[in-house]
């Protein structure tokens, strides 16, 4: 009877703990206290320590036992290298689908990047950081390969993180490029699809001073 309240609580607190590292309400490997966490969110300590081993496999929190939780510190130079594995991944899944093109693959694109422009103009930043995965894991499935697919939700996993503390959030150039992936995609015109997807993922690393190509 119990159960259905305990995974109640623990996703409202995996919710707020979230929302506030993606807002950058805690600094970047700020110590967390379980007390602090748990009447923020309304639930007792033990949804909390749920919520916090949630955010742990995801990588935005750090976990050690028996001494505490840590925010994610993330650097730079792990970023470029986790965008370089994503780069390699996500060329080769857009030139798949780019070759195998379909009118319910580009409507179920085009469906993410109306959502997308609606979650920009109400600043829902949870939905934004949910539906962006979405849009690449709708082109990734586009490659047919479902190996390739696993291993890039894993890599857009990791990548989350990252855009976590460096990217900033409702960036309307991160919509334009996905409208003009879609639309590239949608002639089949393979080589054009990796060009728009590979500039699309590099102007998503920083320099090694956290700065974003452009100034952003």
């Amino acid at each position: 009877m119990d159960r259905p309240q305990a995974v109640t609580a623990a996703d409202q607190a995996y919710r707020e703990i979230r929302r506030c590292i993606l807002l950058r309400q805690y600094a970047a490997g700020e110590r967390l206290s379980e007390v602090e966490l748990a009447r923020q969110a309304g639930v007792s300590r033990t949804p909390v320590r749920e919520a916090l081993r949630r955010l742990g496999e995801e990588g935005f929190v750090v976990v050690v036992p028996s001494q505490g939780v840590w925010v994610a510190d993330p650097t730079p130079e792990g970023m470029e290298q986790a965008y370089e594995v994503r780069e390699v991944l996500e060329c080769k899944a857009v030139a798949k689908a780019a070759a195998n093109v379909t009118p319910l693959l580009i409507a179920r694109l085009e469906a993410k990047v109306a959502e997308e422009e609606s979650i920009i103009q109400n600043r829902d930043i949870d939905r934004y950081m949910t539906v962006n995965t979405d849009f690449h894991m709708t082109l990734a499935m586009g490659s047919g390969n479902g190996v390739m697919v696993d291993f890039i939700r894993r890599i857009l996993m990791i990548t989350g993180v990252y855009m976590a503390f460096f990217n900033p959030f409702f960036d309307e150039s991160t919509l334009e490029e996905h409208r003009r992936i879609v639309r590239v995609v949608s002639t089949g015109d393979v080589e054009g699809s990796v060009a728009v997807m590979r500039e699309h993922i590099r102007l998503r690393v920083p320099d090694a001073e956290g700065r974003l190509p452009g100034g952003a």
